[in-house]
């Protein structure tokens, strides 16, 4: 394995011990079960970027997005009526971080370091966004894909206990738009919730796109109907090209892998 930290010379490395991954979420076991329940999106941070903007020190780099809190792993982990009074259901993550060598754990850095290795052996090697992950609001989780457009995320979430998710239906949620392009903010879902989508059960991923009267809106599909959400006339779109088209983001589920369900 050439991509193991294991050849760099660190100690400890039998068994794969040293094949860390790039990002596990919540590898420690905080916040319980946190599978990765989106594809990966990888953006670049707009030549423009606000100056005074979280994500300032990462302009023109590539940053990757994922979002966690799937049912496959969590449903035996809540109450099983459905109950999430009281924060007894677990909530879903916003992941963000960089993809470059310089936003990771390098081995020169592990190396004699044995509180930084378990850490990544634990969390990976990548050195989160500072203030990220971001807990979502209550009993809420990611689902499908995220989508970048210039600063602004959009993505969609259905909430409650595991047991309520595969109810058909009758799913709660919401569609964010979310802007990255100011300060941080560590609550910042509350006023990026969209109006009239109120409800989960989201699959693939949102459309953000202009109608033919000109009005920018977001479209997310659910299994109670498609939602449809009006965007800010004055609202950024524009961002680089990551894959050649056009086209931010760009999701490669090629290009990580998931041995246990929270890894890339």
């Amino acid at each position: 394995n050439l991509t193991s930290y294991a050849s760099q010379g660190l100690t400890g490395c039998a068994a794969g011990a040293c094949n860390f991954s790039l990002s596990q979420a919540y590898g420690d076991g905080t916040n319980s079960g946190q599978p990765i329940s989106t594809l990966s999106t990888i953006f670049i941070v707009p030549s423009n970027y606000p100056a005074n903007g979280q994500l300032a020190a990462y302009t023109n780099q590539a940053l990757l997005a994922y979002g966690t809190g799937g049912t496959d792993v969590i449903s035996g982990l809540e109450p099983a009526n459905a109950d999430c009074s009281g924060g007894k259901c677990i909530n879903g993550f916003l992941h963000l971080l960089p993809i470059a060598p310089t936003g990771r754990n390098l081995p020169g850095a592990i190396a004699g370091n044995t509180t930084l290795q378990a850490q990544v052996q634990q969390k990976g090697v990548a050195k989160p966004v500072t203030g990220y992950p971001l807990a979502l609001p209550a009993g809420e989780r990611l689902f499908g894909s995220i989508v970048v457009a210039g600063t602004n995320f959009f993505f969609a979430t259905s909430g409650g206990a595991g047991a309520s998710l595969d109810a058909l239906g009758n799913q709660t949620g919401a569609t964010y738009n979310l802007n990255l392009g100011g300060v941080y903010n560590a609550t910042p879902f509350s006023g990026a919730r969209l109006a009239g989508t109120s409800i989960g059960g989201a699959g693939g991923a949102p459309a953000v796109y202009t109608d033919s009267a000109g009005n920018k809106k977001v479209a997310t599909v659910t299994d109670q109907g498609i939602s449809v959400a009006a965007l800010p006339p004055q609202i950024n779109l524009a961002g680089p090209s990551v894959n050649g088209r056009g086209q931010t983001p760009s999701t490669l589920l090629g290009w990580f892998f998931r041995r246990r369900g929270s890894e890339f």
